[in-house]
């Protein structure tokens, strides 16, 4: 709805319903929710004033401006891409993630899908190539069937369920180097074969 289909003149704003749960101070509380809805009513709505602070002057800058005074909450992305260009003015670059995080882990959880007999697991957007090698990397070693879904930003990997996916052994050789390959460690395991 847009704001000028809405009614703010206040007129048919409904009372809530008093309830009765036996509190000491219910009839306080109740009787102050009434005078302030007659007045919501009668159109007194105080010093509210809808999208501006309180104090009406403009204050310079993202940082005077919150919430609580009658701006938009702060994003966490539009700092972290401030702060972004900011070291990239200084010369300094991120150090960015180049790995799969906690490959034992996501190998627990695909094997976790595989026991219960789930269909699919969506991994979140944003890998690197290198975090994409490693998953796939342990997804072929367990049996299970990747897909790269969406481009730019939004590519993200699907783990699908197919009948050869197993469960590996403890000490499962070919799972051990593919995650090895994802922490960017070499296989120090081995068994003569």
């Amino acid at each position: 709805r847009r704001m000028r289909d809405m009614n703010l003149d206040g007129a048919e704003v409904p009372s809530p319903p008093v309830s009765d749960s036996g509190d000491s101070g219910s009839d306080v509380v109740s009787d102050d929710s009434e005078a302030e809805n007659e007045a919501l009513k009668g159109g007194d709505d105080g010093a509210y004033l809808w999208g501006t602070g309180s104090t009406g002057k403009k204050k310079k800058g993202a940082m005077h401006r919150s919430h609580a005074d009658g701006g938009f909450p702060f994003s966490g992305k539009r700092a972290a891409k401030k702060a972004a260009r900011k070291a990239a003015r200084r010369g300094e670059s991120p150090e960015r993630d180049s790995g799969l995080r906690r490959p034992r882990a996501v190998a627990e959880t695909l094997a976790g899908m595989i026991r219960s007999g789930g269909a699919y697991i969506g991994f979140q957007a944003g890998m690197s190539p290198d975090a994409l090698r490693g998953l796939l990397g342990i997804v072929h070693a367990m049996g299970l069937k990747a897909e790269v879904r969406g481009g730019g930003k939004r590519r993200h990997v699907v783990v699908h369920l197919t009948p050869r996916a197993r469960v590996p052994r403890d000490g499962d050789e070919r799972l051990e180097r593919a995650i090895a390959a994802a922490e960017g460690q070499p296989y120090g395991g081995g068994g003569g074969g």
